[in-house]
């Protein structure tokens, strides 16, 4: 409640005039802010067992009990990023050692990415995910999957097709209060490009 989550890309140098230069390498990491009257007083880069030097880690995501934070952990393939999916759970005071999530979530062909996590109906916590996988109607889709009290996972499913579409959908965000799934498009009818839409 007192604390303001974000990934930004930003480089690993930073110069002595607060500037950067375009020749060094961005990277994507987590960084928190500290907020009190509603005003931001301090932006500190997160945990560093989080922010892995050798990936971009971005999309943070906390399981509603908040014991568990989820994220996307990208890496280098050819001309673009590869994505997986990963987990650290708070232990004594302190965030764990990233894992990787199941194998049904990380497939080795594919990207998986910007999770988000709320309350299933029956109680548990179901992650919405967005994977380039075979198996959906095109494109980027979103994903579901509920997560299990056992640490087990069920199958992800492919949400229904007014959902998703022949072109990209991303960055799910489901509002457990108004049962609103929010998300971006650049197939549905919007202005151009990715557009937010809900249902």
């Amino acid at each position: 409640d007192s604390t303001f989550f974000f990934s930004s890309m930003r480089p690993d140098i930073v110069l002595e005039n607060n500037s950067s230069d375009t020749l060094y390498s961005y990277r994507s990491k987590i960084f928190f802010s500290k907020v009190k009257n509603n005003e931001i007083i301090s932006v500190e880069e997160w945990d560093s067992i989080i922010n892995d030097k050798n990936f971009n880690v971005a999309n943070l995501t906390f399981s509603t009990d908040r014991t568990k934070v989820f994220f996307s952990n990208c890496s280098k393939k050819g001309d673009s990023l590869h994505c997986q999916l990963y987990f650290s759970e708070m232990k004594n005071q302190k965030w764990s050692e990233p894992k990787k999530m199941d194998d049904k979530i990380n497939l080795p062909c594919c990207s998986s990415t910007q999770p988000a996590i709320t309350m299933g109906e029956e109680g548990n916590d179901v992650l919405y995910f967005v994977s380039d996988r075979a198996g959906g109607q095109g494109g980027w889709d979103i994903w579901s999957c509920t997560l299990l009290p056992n640490g087990k996972i069920t199958a992800p499913t492919n949400l229904v097709p007014i959902i998703n579409t022949e072109g990209n959908e991303i960055s799910p965000y489901f509002h457990s209060n108004t049962d609103v799934l929010y998300f971006s498009s650049d197939w549905h009818k919007g202005f151009g490009g990715f557009d937010i839409f809900k249902s």
